[in-house]
């Protein structure tokens, strides 16, 4: 006997009906959701083999006594992953933990009542606990897989993060100041070979060879200062501020507000930092925005970045679909290696709202 495809059918609809009632992050794009619907199927799948089997073995009702109990669960869970595999995680390691968390419940919510009903013997008190205890082992197991799968997927990102920042960098100084520097030098160049047959062009190489070092002098400055103001030395507010002072075109409105009650521990402030300058970066360089909102909130217990803007605006979820959007991949590994949420709002023509919210424990700041 195994379990009917029917009740399988309906474990599986409920848990989707539970997923989806809670707006759960694992449901984005639709595809992680389609392998969370695998691994339920196979996880529901082995707690009703194991249960009967051990039902076979006489330990069914009336054979699975309390001391038998305990034994006959552990075998179980332990047979979990020879029965389904871990192959079939695969691809969810992308799921945040406070994700994970909330699946593993939905499911023991929506497989529970189920098999209690279609199991033989699942109206017997003892046997109620062996079930409930199957279900809940493997669901733990599979569980502390995704979180340790996540955590290593969060920590190569925020690796590859960093060296792309580098990468960045260098091809900043390429593009920004060497090539600069190589018109200067080539007009400095020029002015010698016409100092003497052409006074009037050679001036006028010498004027051009000062405003491309100025030029190059201007870039280096504001580099200067990306890289001086993730130092912090007056604040993640300041910085912010001075990035938006040195970075947004004149004609861009700018509204930022800074509520800073408490002092942001060194490692998270540039991590914000990080990400609000790349969703300002973002606004800029995509939307076209005439105004921009930027605010920051921090209190004894949670760190509040907001980035609001009125361009063009997108599809979030057509974006999240062709799994483009680097930057904002970037952003959103960046708080949840902090342990925070990352909210993106956006629409077509409805312009953009980026939100990162950092929990903190209260007396460690």
């Amino acid at each position: 006997m195994a379990l009917p495809e029917s009740a399988l059918q309906e474990v599986l609809c409920a848990y989707e009906s539970l997923l989806a009632r809670e707006d759960s992050e694992a449901m984005y794009g639709g595809v992680t959701m389609a392998m969370l619907l695998t691994r339920a199927a196979a996880l529901v799948r082995v707690v009703a083999d194991q249960y009967l089997r051990m039902n076979a073995n006489g330990m069914g009702p009336g054979g699975m006594g309390p001391d038998g109990m305990g034994a006959a669960v552990e075998a179980g869970a332990a047979a979990s992953y020879e029965a389904a595999g871990p192959g079939t995680l695969s691809g969810l390691e992308v799921v945040h933990t406070r994700e994970s968390l909330r699946a593993a419940r939905a499911l023991f919510q929506a497989a529970l009542p189920v098999l209690l009903r279609e199991l033989p013997g699942g109206d017997l008190p003892h046997n109620q606990v062996a079930i409930a205890g199957l279900l809940h082992r493997l669901i733990m197991e599979w569980l502390g897989e995704d979180t340790g799968n996540y955590l290593s997927y969060l920590l190569r990102k925020a690796n590859n993060a960093r060296i792309e920042e580098r990468h960045q960098m260098a091809r900043e100084l390429h593009d920004r100041i060497a090539h600069t520097m190589s018109i200067a030098l080539q007009s400095i160049e020029l002015h010698e070979v016409y100092a003497q047959t052409d006074p009037a062009r050679a001036k006028a190489k010498l004027r051009d060879a000062r405003s491309y070092v100025r030029e190059v002098l201007d870039s280096v400055r504001r580099m200067s200062v990306e890289l001086r103001e993730t130092a912090f030395e007056h604040g993640l507010g300041e910085a912010v501020a001075e990035y938006l002072r040195t970075e947004v075109p004149a004609h861009v409105r700018i509204e930022f507000s800074c509520d800073e009650h408490f002092p942001v521990p060194p490692e998270i402030a540039e991590e914000v930092y990080l990400v609000v300058r790349e969703a300002i970066h973002n606004s800029l360089l995509h939307g076209s925005p005439t105004e921009l909102s930027v605010g920051l909130t921090v209190t004894d217990v949670m760190l509040s970045a907001t980035v609001r803007d009125d361009g063009t605006g997108f599809n979030v979820r057509q974006t999240a679909r062709r799994r483009s959007g680097v930057g904002l991949t970037s952003m959103r590994e960046r708080v949840e290696l902090l342990g925070g949420r990352f909210v993106l709002k956006s629409g077509t023509g409805q312009g953009t709202t980026v939100e990162a919210h950092i929990p903190f424990l209260r007396g460690l700041l």
